[in-house]
């Protein structure tokens, strides 16, 4: 679980991350900060709902 976890994460902010890809949002004028907001709080509420679990 712990690693399915670990690899949603990074899989979710590796946009945010790879310069190939943050270049790419640059170019195309995306709100990269609203979106990275987004998935930083709807994987906050993934992992309290996961903890709430155990």
């Amino acid at each position: 679980m712990i690693e399915a976890a670990a690899g949603v994460a990074r899989d979710a902010v590796t946009v945010f991350v790879h310069p190939a890809h943050v270049a790419a949002a640059v170019a195309a004028g995306l709100p990269s900060e609203k979106m990275a907001r987004n998935v930083v709080r709807t994987l906050c509420a993934g992992f309290r709902a996961g903890a709430e679990l155990t």
